[in-house]
């Protein structure tokens, strides 16, 4: 059950990191496109890009999946699978980056040649939603700790104040069957069992 919570939690802070950075990715495209038309490149957009926490690197590639624009300059005419590209709609996919699992934002650009989709690629980290996973597993398992450690000192309460009055009555009764009569119960809970045990000496008392 925790472990289900849990893993839902991780899927909406995911989903909402991944809506975010496809605003930004959507607001970064406009801004391109209008930069392409006046044959200014909006590198002041792409280096906010680059300052988000939650992304990272930038990439905008032709229709053939080469990238001719980067963050990096040691990406430049590298190349990438340009099946999505050419669909030319917003897809993201799952890719690993150094080692590290993320998501990768394909947003098509209406840039260049007619027909032929240009696109800016982005990769999100997901540290912050393993940061965020991790923080709900130490709060739950300070929660669990917290109820363990309730439930531990509630047993002992019961059993001081229930448990050890009625072993007194079992000793009482087994003391009364062997013919001690002059047993005395000395029980004070301030309930139902301490009148118990009171109408047990009374008794204890008649039949002597």
């Amino acid at each position: 059950m925790r472990d289900s919570l849990l893993n839902e939690q991780k899927q909406i802070i995911e989903k909402n990191l991944i809506e975010e950075n496809k605003q930004l990715a959507e607001v970064t495209a406009r801004s391109i496109e209008a930069g392409y038309a006046t044959h200014a490149w909006p590198f002041r957009t792409l280096n906010q890009i680059n300052a988000s926490e939650d992304i990272l690197f930038w990439w905008i590639v032709n229709p053939k999946g080469e990238i001719y624009l980067a963050d990096n300059p040691e990406m430049y005419g590298k190349k990438i699978s340009s099946a999505y590209i050419e669909a030319g709609k917003k897809v993201v996919v799952d890719r690993v980056y150094d080692g590290e699992d993320i998501k990768f934002l394909i947003q098509p650009l209406n840039i260049g040649e007619p027909g032929k989709e240009e696109a800016l690629c982005i990769g999100i980290s997901l540290k912050s939603v393993r940061e965020a996973t991790n923080k709900m597993i130490v709060v739950s398992m300070g929660y669990f700790l917290i109820i363990v450690a309730f439930a531990c000192v509630l047993s002992i309460f019961l059993a001081r104040r229930f448990t050890g009055p009625i072993t007194q009555l079992v000793k009482g009764t087994k003391a009364i069957s062997r013919g001690e009569f002059d047993y005395h119960v000395a029980i004070k809970t301030g309930d139902e069992i301490e009148r118990l045990a009171d109408s047990f000496n009374t008794m204890a008392q008649r039949v002597k």
